[in-house]
């Protein structure tokens, strides 16, 4: 939380709220809300994607549940700090992403899941509403959109 909003001291704060406590993978501290719905743990996590300047990739101090010291150096490696919108797939950054006039382009780092097209054009209809809209897709390697659909 301190890394999210850039407070300090805020230890206190947090211990008198009504949130749960979980133990993460390496042993850390989790907070969530009491009654928030919980996937079971071989669930598959559905298709996300995050505008620029999500707090998953800011306001964490540790983003391993999220991508990997590769993924991050890649995304970081921009002009002025402007980070695109990005996707995720089974939880894990898997490319970027980006739209204007009801054309959402996607960029995946590697080979791309149907589901993304899917939830791109979900995307497109809160965007875009009542535009005529397309998912176009960058293939790893290349720089030419080619339409999914």
């Amino acid at each position: 939380m301190q890394t999210w909003c850039g407070l300090t001291r805020l230890r206190e704060v947090v211990e008198g709220l009504d949130l749960v406590q979980y133990a993460g993978p390496d042993g850390q501290v989790l907070w969530d809300l009491p009654n928030a719905p919980l996937p079971a743990e071989d669930e598959a996590a559905p298709v996300r994607f995050l505008s620029e300047f999500d707090n998953v990739l800011l306001s964490y101090a540790d983003r391993r549940r999220v991508m990997t010291d590769e993924q991050r150096a890649r995304l970081m490696d921009v002009a002025n700090g402007l980070l695109p919108g990005v996707f995720l797939v089974d939880g894990f950054l898997a490319g970027t992403w980006s739209a204007a006039g009801g054309v959402l382009t996607v960029r995946p780092w590697a080979a791309l899941a149907d589901d993304v097209v899917e939830e791109g054009e979900r995307l497109l209809d809160l965007l875009a509403p009542g535009m005529e809209h397309r998912v176009d897709v960058v293939a790893p390697g290349d720089d030419t959109p080619r339409s999914a659909r």
